[in-house]
Protein backbone atom coordinates (compact mmCIF):
# COMPACT_ATOMS: atom_id res chain seq x y z
CA UNK A 1 0.00 0.00 0.00
CA UNK A 2 2.80 2.41 0.83
CA UNK A 3 4.48 1.78 -2.51
CA UNK A 4 1.24 2.45 -4.46
CA UNK A 5 0.63 5.72 -2.55
CA UNK A 6 4.18 6.77 -3.22
CA UNK A 7 3.85 5.99 -6.93
CA UNK A 8 0.60 8.00 -7.09
CA UNK A 9 2.28 10.92 -5.36
CA UNK A 10 5.19 10.74 -7.80
CA UNK A 11 2.82 10.63 -10.76
CA UNK A 12 0.97 13.75 -9.50
CA UNK A 13 4.25 15.58 -8.95
CA UNK A 14 5.46 14.59 -12.41
CA UNK A 15 2.18 15.80 -13.94
CA UNK A 16 2.52 19.15 -12.14
CA UNK A 17 6.12 19.40 -13.28
CA UNK A 18 5.15 18.63 -16.88
CA UNK A 19 2.39 21.28 -16.73
CA UNK A 20 4.87 23.83 -15.40
CA UNK A 21 7.32 22.89 -18.15
CA UNK A 22 4.56 23.45 -20.75
CA UNK A 23 3.75 26.87 -19.24
CA UNK A 24 7.43 27.87 -19.20
CA UNK A 25 7.86 26.78 -22.81
CA UNK A 26 4.76 28.75 -23.90
CA UNK A 27 6.02 31.84 -22.05
CA UNK A 28 9.42 31.54 -23.69
CA UNK A 29 7.79 31.23 -27.11
CA UNK A 30 5.60 34.26 -26.40
CA UNK A 31 8.63 36.26 -25.23
CA UNK A 32 10.53 35.38 -28.40
CA UNK A 33 7.52 36.38 -30.54
CA UNK A 34 7.22 39.74 -28.74
CA UNK A 35 10.92 40.42 -29.18
CA UNK A 36 10.59 39.65 -32.86
CA UNK A 37 7.59 42.05 -33.26
CA UNK A 38 9.46 44.77 -31.33
CA UNK A 39 12.45 44.44 -33.65
CA UNK A 40 10.15 44.62 -36.69
CA UNK A 41 8.40 47.75 -35.36
CA UNK A 42 11.75 49.39 -34.65
CA UNK A 43 12.82 48.68 -38.19
CA UNK A 44 9.56 50.14 -39.55
CA UNK A 45 10.00 53.24 -37.42
CA UNK A 46 13.55 53.71 -38.68
CA UNK A 47 12.40 53.35 -42.26
CA UNK A 48 9.57 55.79 -41.63
CA UNK A 49 11.95 58.33 -40.14
CA UNK A 50 14.31 57.89 -43.05
CA UNK A 51 11.46 58.48 -45.54
CA UNK A 52 10.40 61.52 -43.53
CA UNK A 53 13.88 63.02 -43.68
CA UNK A 54 14.14 62.44 -47.43
CA UNK A 55 10.76 63.99 -48.01
CA UNK A 56 11.65 67.00 -45.89
CA UNK A 57 14.82 67.56 -47.82
CA UNK A 58 12.92 67.52 -51.07
CA UNK A 59 10.32 69.90 -49.70
CA UNK A 60 13.03 72.30 -48.54
CA UNK A 61 14.34 72.53 -52.08
CA UNK A 62 10.88 73.30 -53.53
CA UNK A 63 9.22 75.48 -50.86
CA UNK A 64 10.12 78.66 -49.18
CA UNK A 65 11.46 79.17 -45.71
CA UNK A 66 8.01 79.95 -44.27
CA UNK A 67 6.49 76.87 -45.73
CA UNK A 68 9.44 74.96 -44.50
CA UNK A 69 8.95 76.40 -41.04
CA UNK A 70 5.23 75.59 -41.02
CA UNK A 71 5.83 72.14 -42.30
CA UNK A 72 8.62 71.64 -39.79
CA UNK A 73 6.26 72.69 -37.01
CA UNK A 74 3.61 70.33 -38.25
CA UNK A 75 6.14 67.54 -38.58
CA UNK A 76 7.49 68.22 -35.12
CA UNK A 77 3.94 68.07 -33.75
CA UNK A 78 3.32 64.80 -35.56
CA UNK A 79 6.66 63.42 -34.41
CA UNK A 80 5.86 64.48 -30.84
CA UNK A 81 2.52 62.72 -31.06
CA UNK A 82 4.18 59.65 -32.54
CA UNK A 83 6.84 59.74 -29.86
CA UNK A 84 4.16 60.00 -27.15
CA UNK A 85 2.29 57.08 -28.66
CA UNK A 86 5.55 55.09 -28.94
CA UNK A 87 6.47 55.89 -25.35
CA UNK A 88 3.05 54.76 -24.13
CA UNK A 89 3.37 51.55 -26.12
CA UNK A 90 6.89 51.02 -24.79
CA UNK A 91 5.67 51.58 -21.21
CA UNK A 92 2.85 49.06 -21.72
CA UNK A 93 5.31 46.57 -23.17
CA UNK A 94 7.69 47.11 -20.26
CA UNK A 95 4.87 46.52 -17.77
CA UNK A 96 3.87 43.38 -19.64
CA UNK A 97 7.52 42.19 -19.63
CA UNK A 98 7.78 42.84 -15.89
CA UNK A 99 4.57 40.92 -15.23
CA UNK A 100 5.76 38.09 -17.43
CA UNK A 101 9.16 38.00 -15.68
CA UNK A 102 7.47 37.91 -12.26
CA UNK A 103 5.24 35.03 -13.41
CA UNK A 104 8.26 33.16 -14.77
CA UNK A 105 10.14 33.70 -11.50
CA UNK A 106 7.15 32.38 -9.53
CA UNK A 107 6.88 29.30 -11.76
CA UNK A 108 10.63 28.64 -11.45
CA UNK A 109 10.43 28.95 -7.66
CA UNK A 110 7.50 26.51 -7.69
CA UNK A 111 9.52 24.09 -9.84
CA UNK A 112 12.51 24.33 -7.51
CA UNK A 113 10.28 23.68 -4.49
CA UNK A 114 8.70 20.65 -6.19
CA UNK A 115 12.13 19.28 -7.13
CA UNK A 116 13.26 19.70 -3.53
CA UNK A 117 10.18 17.84 -2.26
CA UNK A 118 10.77 15.10 -4.83
CA UNK A 119 14.42 14.69 -3.79
CA UNK A 120 13.43 14.49 -0.11
CA UNK A 121 10.83 11.83 -0.91
CA UNK A 122 13.38 9.86 -2.95
CA UNK A 123 15.90 10.01 -0.11
CA UNK A 124 13.31 8.80 2.41
CA UNK A 125 12.30 5.95 0.10
CA UNK A 126 15.93 4.92 -0.45
CA UNK A 127 16.56 4.90 3.30
CA UNK A 128 13.50 2.69 3.84
CA UNK A 129 14.67 0.33 1.08
CA UNK A 130 18.16 0.12 2.62
CA UNK A 131 16.70 -0.67 6.05
CA UNK A 132 14.44 -3.36 4.53
CA UNK A 133 17.37 -4.88 2.62
CA UNK A 134 19.57 -4.96 5.73
CA UNK A 135 16.78 -6.61 7.76
CA UNK A 136 16.20 -9.20 5.02
CA UNK A 137 19.94 -9.95 4.87
CA UNK A 138 20.09 -10.37 8.67
CA UNK A 139 17.11 -12.76 8.57
CA UNK A 140 18.72 -14.79 5.79
CA UNK A 141 22.01 -15.01 7.72
CA UNK A 142 20.13 -16.21 10.81
CA UNK A 143 18.27 -18.86 8.80
CA UNK A 144 21.47 -20.03 7.17
CA UNK A 145 23.35 -20.33 10.48
CA UNK A 146 20.46 -22.18 12.11
CA UNK A 147 20.20 -24.52 9.12
CA UNK A 148 23.93 -25.18 9.21
CA UNK A 149 23.75 -26.03 12.93
CA UNK A 150 20.80 -28.32 12.29
CA UNK A 151 22.71 -30.09 9.48
CA UNK A 152 25.73 -30.59 11.73
CA UNK A 153 23.50 -31.99 14.48
CA UNK A 154 21.87 -34.42 12.03
CA UNK A 155 25.26 -35.53 10.76
CA UNK A 156 26.40 -36.20 14.31
CA UNK A 157 23.22 -38.17 15.06
CA UNK A 158 23.66 -40.19 11.86
CA UNK A 159 27.27 -40.98 12.76
CA UNK A 160 26.21 -42.03 16.27
CA UNK A 161 23.48 -44.30 14.88
CA UNK A 162 25.95 -45.80 12.43
CA UNK A 163 28.37 -46.51 15.28
CA UNK A 164 25.59 -48.13 17.32
CA UNK A 165 24.58 -50.32 14.36
CA UNK A 166 28.16 -51.39 13.85
CA UNK A 167 28.49 -52.31 17.52
CA UNK A 168 25.22 -54.28 17.34
CA UNK A 169 26.47 -56.08 14.26
CA UNK A 170 29.73 -56.94 16.04
CA UNK A 171 27.85 -58.26 19.09
CA UNK A 172 25.64 -60.41 16.82
CA UNK A 173 28.73 -61.78 15.10
CA UNK A 174 30.25 -62.63 18.48
CA UNK A 175 27.05 -64.39 19.58
CA UNK A 176 26.97 -66.37 16.34
CA UNK A 177 30.57 -67.46 16.84
CA UNK A 178 29.77 -68.52 20.43
CA UNK A 179 26.77 -70.56 19.27
CA UNK A 180 28.88 -72.21 16.60
CA UNK A 181 31.49 -73.09 19.21
CA UNK A 182 28.79 -74.55 21.48
CA UNK A 183 27.43 -76.59 18.58
CA UNK A 184 30.91 -77.89 17.77
CA UNK A 185 31.44 -78.88 21.43
CA UNK A 186 28.09 -80.71 21.41
CA UNK A 187 29.10 -82.52 18.22
CA UNK A 188 32.36 -83.55 19.81
CA UNK A 189 30.51 -84.86 22.88
CA UNK A 190 28.18 -86.85 20.62
CA UNK A 191 31.15 -88.38 18.83
CA UNK A 192 32.70 -89.36 22.17
CA UNK A 193 29.42 -90.94 23.25
CA UNK A 194 29.27 -92.89 20.02
CA UNK A 195 32.79 -94.19 20.55
CA UNK A 196 31.91 -95.17 24.11
CA UNK A 197 28.83 -96.99 22.81
CA UNK A 198 30.91 -98.88 20.29
CA UNK A 199 33.40 -99.94 22.97
CA UNK A 200 30.58 -100.94 25.29
CA UNK A 201 28.93 -102.92 22.45
CA UNK A 202 32.17 -104.84 21.94
CA UNK A 203 32.66 -105.50 25.68
CA UNK A 204 29.05 -106.37 26.55
CA UNK A 205 28.47 -109.59 24.68
CA UNK A 206 28.30 -111.89 27.68
CA UNK A 207 24.70 -111.95 28.70
CA UNK A 208 21.21 -111.02 27.48
CA UNK A 209 20.63 -108.75 30.47
CA UNK A 210 23.70 -106.83 29.59
CA UNK A 211 22.53 -106.79 25.97
CA UNK A 212 19.18 -105.43 26.95
CA UNK A 213 20.83 -102.77 29.14
CA UNK A 214 23.18 -101.99 26.34
CA UNK A 215 20.31 -101.69 23.89
CA UNK A 216 18.35 -99.44 26.21
CA UNK A 217 21.40 -97.32 26.87
CA UNK A 218 22.18 -97.21 23.17
CA UNK A 219 18.64 -96.17 22.34
CA UNK A 220 18.79 -93.52 25.05
CA UNK A 221 22.14 -92.21 23.78
CA UNK A 222 20.98 -92.27 20.16
CA UNK A 223 17.78 -90.41 21.13
CA UNK A 224 19.80 -87.87 23.08
CA UNK A 225 22.27 -87.46 20.22
CA UNK A 226 19.40 -87.02 17.77
CA UNK A 227 17.80 -84.52 20.05
CA UNK A 228 21.08 -82.63 20.35
CA UNK A 229 21.57 -82.67 16.59
CA UNK A 230 17.99 -81.46 16.04
CA UNK A 231 18.46 -78.66 18.56
CA UNK A 232 21.80 -77.73 17.04
CA UNK A 233 20.36 -77.57 13.51
CA UNK A 234 17.30 -75.68 14.72
CA UNK A 235 19.46 -73.14 16.52
CA UNK A 236 21.68 -72.79 13.47
CA UNK A 237 18.73 -72.19 11.19
CA UNK A 238 17.09 -69.87 13.68
CA UNK A 239 20.18 -67.77 14.29
CA UNK A 240 21.74 -67.78 10.85
CA UNK A 241 18.61 -68.10 8.72
CA UNK A 242 16.28 -65.48 10.18
CA UNK A 243 17.57 -63.35 13.03
CA UNK A 244 21.02 -62.51 11.71
CA UNK A 245 19.90 -61.83 8.17
CA UNK A 246 17.04 -59.67 9.38
CA UNK A 247 19.30 -57.67 11.67
CA UNK A 248 21.91 -57.33 8.96
CA UNK A 249 19.35 -56.19 6.41
CA UNK A 250 17.83 -53.74 8.87
CA UNK A 251 21.26 -52.39 9.75
CA UNK A 252 22.25 -52.06 6.09
CA UNK A 253 18.96 -50.35 5.23
CA UNK A 254 19.36 -47.93 8.13
CA UNK A 255 22.95 -47.18 7.13
CA UNK A 256 21.93 -46.61 3.50
CA UNK A 257 19.02 -44.39 4.56
CA UNK A 258 21.27 -42.35 6.83
CA UNK A 259 23.90 -41.96 4.11
CA UNK A 260 21.21 -40.88 1.66
CA UNK A 261 19.84 -38.33 4.15
CA UNK A 262 23.36 -37.04 4.80
CA UNK A 263 23.89 -36.56 1.07
CA UNK A 264 20.54 -34.77 0.72
CA UNK A 265 21.26 -32.50 3.68
CA UNK A 266 24.74 -31.68 2.41
CA UNK A 267 23.35 -30.91 -1.07
CA UNK A 268 20.65 -28.68 0.42
CA UNK A 269 23.28 -26.94 2.52
CA UNK A 270 25.43 -26.27 -0.55
CA UNK A 271 22.42 -24.91 -2.47
CA UNK A 272 21.54 -22.65 0.44
CA UNK A 273 25.13 -21.38 0.61
CA UNK A 274 25.08 -20.55 -3.10
CA UNK A 275 21.71 -18.79 -2.79
CA UNK A 276 22.88 -16.74 0.18
CA UNK A 277 26.13 -15.75 -1.57
CA UNK A 278 24.19 -14.69 -4.67
CA UNK A 279 21.71 -12.66 -2.60
CA UNK A 280 24.57 -10.99 -0.73
CA UNK A 281 26.24 -9.98 -4.01
CA UNK A 282 22.94 -8.61 -5.36
CA UNK A 283 22.32 -6.62 -2.17
CA UNK A 284 25.87 -5.22 -2.26
CA UNK A 285 25.37 -4.09 -5.88
CA UNK A 286 22.07 -2.41 -5.03
CA UNK A 287 23.60 -0.71 -2.00
CA UNK A 288 26.37 0.65 -4.22
CA UNK A 289 23.82 2.02 -6.71
CA UNK A 290 21.79 3.58 -3.87
CA UNK A 291 24.96 5.06 -2.38
CA UNK A 292 25.63 6.95 -5.63
CA UNK A 293 22.25 8.74 -5.35
CA UNK A 294 22.04 9.79 -1.71
CA UNK A 295 25.33 8.46 -0.20
CA UNK A 296 23.84 6.40 2.65
CA UNK A 297 25.95 5.39 5.61
CA UNK A 298 27.71 2.01 5.31
CA UNK A 299 26.29 -0.84 7.36
CA UNK A 300 28.70 -3.68 8.08
CA UNK A 301 26.81 -5.36 10.94
CA UNK A 302 26.28 -9.08 10.47
CA UNK A 303 24.36 -11.01 13.18
CA UNK A 304 23.47 -14.65 13.62
CA UNK A 305 19.97 -15.50 12.41
CA UNK A 306 17.20 -17.53 13.98
CA UNK A 307 15.33 -19.59 11.33
CA UNK A 308 12.34 -22.01 11.56
CA UNK A 309 12.81 -25.43 13.17
CA UNK A 310 13.67 -28.37 10.92
CA UNK A 311 12.28 -31.86 11.57
CA UNK A 312 14.14 -34.87 10.10
CA UNK A 313 11.05 -36.02 8.17
CA UNK A 314 9.99 -32.53 6.96
CA UNK A 315 11.77 -30.26 4.53
CA UNK A 316 12.81 -26.80 5.78
CA UNK A 317 13.39 -25.53 2.27
CA UNK A 318 9.64 -25.68 1.57
CA UNK A 319 8.86 -23.71 4.80
CA UNK A 320 11.42 -20.86 4.56
CA UNK A 321 11.05 -17.89 2.21
CA UNK A 322 13.41 -15.47 0.46
CA UNK A 323 12.45 -11.85 -0.24
CA UNK A 324 13.22 -9.66 -3.26
CA UNK A 325 15.17 -6.56 -2.05
CA UNK A 326 13.48 -4.14 -4.49
CA UNK A 327 9.79 -5.18 -4.60
CA UNK A 328 9.62 -7.41 -1.42
CA UNK A 329 8.18 -10.36 -3.36
CA UNK A 330 8.53 -13.63 -1.37
CA UNK A 331 9.66 -16.92 -2.88
CA UNK A 332 10.25 -20.29 -1.13
CA UNK A 333 13.87 -21.42 -0.93
CA UNK A 334 13.07 -24.48 -3.04
CA UNK A 335 12.18 -22.07 -5.91
CA UNK A 336 15.47 -20.15 -5.67
CA UNK A 337 15.94 -20.28 -9.44
CA UNK A 338 12.68 -18.38 -9.95
CA UNK A 339 13.91 -15.80 -7.43
CA UNK A 340 17.19 -15.40 -9.34
CA UNK A 341 15.38 -14.81 -12.64
CA UNK A 342 13.00 -12.38 -10.87
CA UNK A 343 15.96 -10.46 -9.42
CA UNK A 344 17.60 -10.15 -12.85
CA UNK A 345 14.35 -8.71 -14.30
CA UNK A 346 13.48 -6.51 -11.30
CA UNK A 347 16.93 -4.94 -10.86
CA UNK A 348 17.19 -4.06 -14.56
Amino acid sequence: MASTRYTRFLRKELRKKSELDVVVISLRAENACLKKTLVQQNRLAERFFSFQTVWLRRCQLLTTKEEVALESEQMSKKEGKQKDVGLEENEERLEYDEQRDSYVRATLARMLWLEKQLNEANQARLQQNNEGHSNALIREDEKFSHMQQHHERLLREAEDEQKVLRENFKTIERKLIMTENVCQEREREVDKLKQQLQTENMSRTSSQVEDQCFEEEEQWMSAESGDLQYRMEEEKTRVSGFGLQKLLLNGQEKIAELERQIQIYSQDLEDEKQNCSYLKSVLKKQRKTNGRVDKPSERDQRETRDGPTWTPTGNLLNESFLECPSCQAEYPVSHHRKLMSHLEICLK
